[in-house]
């Protein structure tokens, strides 16, 4: 068994020395062993390994006739012991006809879901998306280039710096003078005044009304007047407001005053930027280029695909129908046997029951 398959095993190696060494051999058998009649012989042999594919076709053709005159073909076996063996045996031959029926649709169906580019046209989509994000980063990126390269931007960076750092010293100098003159301090005025972050300021803000529950009624509220508590509510929100610009101010300012420390290298920086979109640009463009609905290489393996599909339903067929048929051959015989065996031993105890009677 192993030497077998050693022996496949090479043919399939070496498929141009094996196919040649194959015909030669064949040819060689034909001539020597079919004597004049080689071409006859060869003849024969192809019609019957042809045989294989076409006789399958010719079973069903048989198999639509059976079926067609079975109404006919009972008569023959009514009121015989058969005769649900012969109804049995045309509803198999129906089955099988339908069965080749179901696995050709099946093949068909899977054949052109194979050709509907669904998986393709998902990830053109999202490639698509991937090319407008970076078309936008590349326009943004060009004009952050432009800006930089243009005359006067680190001038122009020392002047909104310059700018930003007088709008927060003003803003830190005006809620000095509000506190200084404030009528009230502790508490949330205290923490506000200290405090530097937006956070802070949105938490002391959100408490306010529960820090003033008890306004004016108690607590640390004790001889406060109603109108006071109002003016306290009113003097914190303020000062809440204010410690917020103060804060915003003071981020722009660092945001210009970087900007400024790094005018020398925005120019590279935008550019080396522009270059590695630009690159990302491409590569996207590629690759959806690559999965295009029309793409010969994606259309050529995709009819491969649909045509494997088709010839291995055929295939099915093929072997569904030899089987198939090989098993209602027998049946069938197995029917006409008996049916036979019935007429004949009817016809001799007629012939029997007549004798006797005489």
């Amino acid at each position: 068994m192993s030497r077998i398959e050693s022996s496949w095993a090479i043919l399939f190696g070496h498929p141009i020395l094996g196919g040649l060494a194959f015909v030669g051999i064949a040819i060689g058998l034909f001539v020597l062993l079919a004597g004049g009649q080689a071409r006859e012989a060869l003849g024969g042999v192809l019609r019957a390994l042809l045989s294989i594919f076409t006789t399958p076709y010719t079973f069903l053709r048989e198999a639509l006739a059976i079926v067609g005159s079975a109404k006919l073909a009972e008569e023959d076996y009514a009121h015989s012991s058969v005769f649900i063996l012969f109804r049995l045996n045309r509803i198999q031959y129906a089955l099988l006809l339908l069965s080749c029926v179901v696995v050709l649709a099946g093949g068909v169906t899977s054949a052109l879901i194979s050709l509907y580019p669904s998986g393709e046209m998902a990830r053109a989509r999202v490639l698509d998306a991937e090319v407008s994000r970076l078309e936008a980063e590349v326009a943004s990126a060009s004009e952050t280039l432009a800006a930089a390269a243009a005359p006067g931007f680190r001038e122009n960076l020392d002047t909104q710096r310059s700018a930003a750092d007088a709008a927060y010293q003003q803003q830190v100098q005006s809620n000095e003078q509000f506190l200084q003159s404030a009528p009230f301090s502790g508490g949330i005025v205290a923490q506000l005044a200290n405090t530097n972050s937006a956070d802070s300021v949105a938490r002391l803000r959100a408490d306010l009304d529960a820090y003033m529950s008890t306004c004016p009624r108690g607590g640390a509220w004790a001889g406060v007047s109603a109108s006071d508590c109002g003016r306290y509510r009113t003097f914190v929100l303020e000062l809440a407001d204010r410690k917020d610009a103060e804060i915003r101010l003071r981020d722009a300012a660092r945001d210009a005053g970087a900007a400024w420390s790094q005018a020398d290298a925005a120019a590279q920086n935008a550019n080396a930027r522009l270059v590695s979109v630009q690159s990302q640009l491409e590569g996207a463009r590629q690759q959806r280029a690559s999965v295009s609905l029309f793409n010969p290489d994606w259309m050529i393996e995709r009819i491969k695909s649909a045509a494997g599909v088709l010839l291995l339903s055929l295939w099915s067929v093929i072997v569904i129908v030899w089987i198939g048929a090989s098993a209602l051959s027998i049946f069938n015989w197995a029917i006409l046997m008996m049916r036979g065996l019935e007429r004949s031993q009817t016809e001799k105890l007629q012939a029997a029951r007549q004798g006797e009677i005489r």
